[in-house]
């Protein structure tokens, strides 16, 4: 069962006109939990953005996972855990930035 252009017409500006509202409300909410979590005056963080914040690196610190048999935190101890203490970290790192790029040209290169 269809329903007649007008109607579907009609029903079809209303969904992006609520979208558009919605859209427009989402944007309000951010900046309001924003302003409401910073210092006016200072333009940081106040004590409820600062509570956030710690409770976010807090919970990041918990998380685990396996990685060769190993259970590694993912803490900032996490990329010295996974290359171990005999690896030059310099080295990985440049190692790692090469590789990433050779995957971007690759991906380009798809498109």
């Amino acid at each position: 069962m269809s329903l007649p252009k007008s109607r579907a017409s009609a029903a079809a500006l209303t969904i992006r006109r609520l979208e558009a509202q919605l859209t427009q409300a989402e944007a309000k909410i951010a900046e309001l939990r924003a302003s409401a979590e910073t210092d006016f005056l200072l333009d940081i963080l106040n004590r409820r953005g600062f509570a956030r914040e710690l409770t976010r690196a807090v919970a990041i610190d918990q998380l685990t996972f396996v990685f060769r048999d190993i259970n590694v935190s993912a803490g900032a101890s996490a990329g010295v855990a996974l290359l171990g203490p005999d690896v030059d970290g310099e080295a990985a790192l440049v190692q790692a930035d090469r590789a990433m790029y050779v995957r971007k040209t690759a991906r380009r290169a798809k498109v």
